[in-house]
């Protein structure tokens, strides 16, 4: 993703994964939410700033 256009907007954005598994992300700034994921979601909905966009995926 490194030469498409808005990748370097991409890859300054705060960034976070909803995981029971993962304890680190390559791809930084990357936050892990682990355990109570909807609780831990709320502190940065609660932050001042954009919107939060949600994308998802399922590993088989």
């Amino acid at each position: 993703m490194t030469d498409h256009p808005r990748a370097g907007i991409m890859n300054g954005l705060p960034k976070y994964v909803a995981s029971q598994s993962l304890a680190t992300a390559g791809w930084n700034p990357t936050t892990i939410l682990s355990g109570d994921v909807p609780a831990r979601l709320a502190e940065p909905k609660r932050q001042p700033g954009r919107e939060l966009r949600i994308h998802g995926s399922r590993a088989a």
